[in-house]
């Protein structure tokens, strides 16, 4: 037996298909949504699912990852990296210098790179931020 598949909004027919002679549905499993179409007399389109949001970036400038503290996070995480050692006036925390600057002269900070995370992880392990701000700086 042919049953047509009519959308009940606009009355289109929508497809057209053939059961058995014993089948025992109902009519309203037969219920299309309005999008929904043919393409010729036989097949059946659903509209096109819409289209993923684009990545957010995980690159972005220097000035954008300084953005992403406050200025008392920011102004505490600038005392713990340039901290000088009282005896020999050298840095106590060199490496974090350096990739500071590296990221101030390229004014691009990755923050999926493993030396950003590794950064980060200094601050909260100095007590400058929580883990949890970690994350949330570091989420693109």
């Amino acid at each position: 037996m042919d049953k047509a598949l009519i959308r009940d909004s606009d009355g289109v027919k929508v497809n057209v298909v053939s059961l058995s002679d014993d089948w025992t549905g109902m009519e309203g499993e037969w219920q299309v949504p309005v999008g929904h179409h043919l393409d010729g007399d036989t097949t059946f389109n659903p509209p096109s699912p819409p289209k993923p949001s684009p990545p957010k970036p995980t690159v972005i400038t220097y000035e954008a990852f300084q953005d992403r503290f406050t200025a008392a996070e920011f102004n505490a995480a600038t005392d713990f990296v340039f901290e000088s050692d009282l005896v020999t006036g050298k840095p106590k925390r060199r490496a974090l210098i350096q990739g500071l600057s590296r990221a101030m002269a390229k004014n691009a900070v990755d923050l999926n790179d493993a030396r950003t995370v590794a950064f980060m992880d200094a601050l909260v392990a100095g007590g400058i931020i929580t883990a949890a701000r970690k994350d949330a700086i570091l989420t693109p």
